[in-house]
């Protein structure tokens, strides 16, 4: 069915397609070409977002890493002064035993 808007033209194939076959068929073709690279800007513009995404993310992980890293050195680094305060506190209590 027709819309009033086709209605109201003279030629509304004519209008739309051109007066020849090879007229109607360059005019599609470059609608068909004109509709794929829209699709193909819209692909790209989606692999450069996760390719973003992608390296946040790898970022995210380095710091992650190093926090975790830095978080057991620190432990690390408690435990050794724990033993070294209850070894110099031994050593001192047993110098107060031997004295007395």
């Amino acid at each position: 069915m027709a819309f009033n808007k086709d209605l109201k033209r003279k030629s509304p194939m004519t209008d739309d397609y051109g007066t020849s076959l090879e007229e109607a068929f360059k005019n599609n073709m470059e609608g068909t070409t004109a509709h794929y690279q829209a699709i193909l800007f819209m692909y790209k513009q989606l692999h450069d977002a996760v390719i973003k995404k992608h390296a946040q993310e790898l970022e995210v992980a380095r710091i992650q890493g190093k926090l975790e890293l830095f978080h057991l050195t620190l432990q690390h680094v408690c435990i050794e002064r724990r033993e070294r305060e209850v070894r110099v506190g031994t050593c001192s209590l047993h110098r107060l035993v031997q004295v007395e």
